[in-house]
């Protein structure tokens, strides 16, 4: 049975202007797959406990869970929970609280010449790592651009953008550099995929298990 490519648009909540991506991702790929892409275009460093919310389930690594009684991301495929559900939630650094919309946006027809997942488009970059919160990468974005702020200095020898941002810009966004992370996980290659039209919300509908 030929797979198919989920199309999701994330959104990274209570952020102005708004930070948010793009990304196809095979029907078949868990949760976990989907948690380590997230990672990857928002370039997050993926060392802060995570979770799925989906309606009342909570979904994640039990290796880390210490009572919450997670699912197990790794058993559950993004093409089912999509199929049910059109929009879901995933949390990330239970500190800062950052909460990422997560809208289904159809099944799409597979490019041959493409590796999935992949990121296809976004806007705006993404906040430091501990920045603390949405509350904290506000105060962070207006002293950094404010050379009179009290934390200006501060906040410049505390950011650390890599090689490839040294200097924090509000409206950065490389789709390529993106990519080039994203890239750096093995990612196998679809032969073939169908299409369909994209399934309404159904509520009270159970998941699937990966098998």
């Amino acid at each position: 049975m030929y797979q198919r490519v989920v199309q999701f648009k994330i959104i990274l909540e209570n952020t102005k202007p708004e930070v948010w991506r793009r990304v196809l991702i095979m029907e078949g790929s868990s949760l976990r797959t989907l948690h380590y892409l997230i990672q990857d275009v928002f370039w997050w460093k993926g060392y802060h406990s995570y979770m799925f919310k989906i309606e009342d389930d909570e979904f994640s690594d039990p290796e880390f869970d210490t009572g919450q009684g997670w699912l197990d991301d790794s058993k559950f495929k993004v093409g089912k929970v999509a199929e049910k559900f059109s929009e879901f939630n995933f949390i990330y650094d239970f500190g800062d609280w950052w909460s990422h919309k997560i809208i289904f946006e159809g099944f799409v027809e597979v490019d041959l010449k493409e590796k999935y997942p992949v990121c296809i488009d976004g806007k705006n970059a993404a906040p430091p790592e501990d920045v603390g919160g949405p509350p904290g990468f506000e105060e962070f974005k207006t002293a950094v651009k404010d050379k009179k702020h009290e934390r200006h200095e501060e906040f410049l020898e505390w950011y650390d953008g890599g090689m490839f941002q040294k200097d924090f810009k509000v409206n950065w966004f490389d789709l390529e550099i993106t990519n080039f992370r994203v890239g750096r996980r093995e990612k196998p290659r679809l032969i073939k995929a169908v299409t369909t039209k994209k399934t309404p919300l159904k509520k009270k509908s159970s998941l699937y298990l990966v098998k």
